[in-house]
């Protein structure tokens, strides 16, 4: 996701990693996962088969743990702050945060197309003194052409390199 917002002087770019449910909607299905499996599990026990119930337990331990580590990944945010005067880029995770500052008149973009369409762009921001950082890699192609966009319309001079594509037989 790529939302554009103005404070004042500053125009704020934030963008996100799309996700379905929030933490609180990822703990309401993990609930009815657990009624669900233990309704079957003590089925299969009444029926004889009570070797069952240990991986009912295994099974929502798993399933907490995966939700939990995909809800960290999409906690990521980077943020970026454009004034006349400098752009501030900010990483922001659940314990990571990273701060880097450009000059706004030193700062400029490059867009990689890969060679499928499908592909996502590649976008990365540097400045002359060589120093460089890559945003939006989580984007899909969709938000990467808005995020291009958005930067464009911001005044962030952008180039735009394009990969040979490939032809199927």
């Amino acid at each position: 996701m790529v939302h554009l917002r103005q404070e004042g002087e500053r125009f704020c770019l934030e963008i996100a990693p799309n996700r379905s449910l929030d933490w609180s909607l990822n703990l309401w299905f993990l609930g009815a996962a657990c009624l669900w499996l233990w309704a079957i599990a003590w089925g299969f026990a009444l029926l004889g088969a009570w070797p069952v119930l240990p991986f009912f337990g295994l099974e929502i331990a798993c399933l907490a743990a995966a939700l939990w580590v995909t809800q960290r990944k999409l906690a990521r945010r980077e943020r970026l702050w454009l004034d006349e005067r400098e752009v501030v880029l900010e990483w922001r995770g659940l314990a990571v945060h990273r701060r880097l500052h450009f000059p706004r008149a030193n700062l400029r973009g490059q867009v990689f197309c890969l060679g499928h369409p499908e592909d996502p762009l590649r976008v990365e921001l540097y400045d002359r003194d060589g120093r460089h950082c890559r945003i939006g890699a989580f984007l899909n192609r969709e938000e990467g052409e808005r995020l291009v966009a958005l930067l464009r319309e911001l005044g962030v001079p952008l180039r735009v390199e394009r990969e040979q594509v490939f032809e199927s037989f």
